[in-house]
């Protein structure tokens, strides 16, 4: 479990993490790092949801991304930028979109439970 008040109060973040899946890997939602408050509500998921899709949660709301075939024996780097609203996704320096919540998602990230690689059953992941 990490310092849950990493992210406590930031309107600004990125996350980056270099993950690698086998070619055979049967990828279902698979947790890079998860923070939940008080309520039990997904405050802050980075997902890897199937082979060649990513779920960013914010505040409840979620984002999915398409993106390159991950489980495909290769290290991949990702990054998930936020600056308030807008979410934006990187795979291996490449930007894959941004999307933007909301304005009621324009709040404080208030995380009571962090958790990293949570669930990563099929793969390895390094440097979060």
């Amino acid at each position: 479990q990490l310092n849950k008040d990493i992210l406590n109060g930031k309107k600004n973040f990125t996350i980056t993490s270099w993950i690698k899946y086998d070619n055979s890997a049967m990828i279902n939602q698979e947790y890079i790092i998860r923070g939940r408050n008080n309520f039990r509500s997904k405050e802050i998921v980075f997902e890897v949801f199937r082979a060649n899709r990513i779920r960013l949660w914010l505040r409840n709301g979620h984002e999915m991304f398409t993106v390159p075939e991950l489980n495909d024996n290769k290290w991949h780097f990702l990054a998930w930028s936020r600056k308030y609203r807008e979410v934006c996704l990187y795979v291996d320096n490449k930007n894959i979109g941004c999307k933007s919540f909301p304005s009621s998602y324009n709040t404080n990230i208030n995380i009571n439970n962090l958790k990293l690689a949570e669930n990563i059953s099929h793969g390895y992941l390094d440097e979060v």
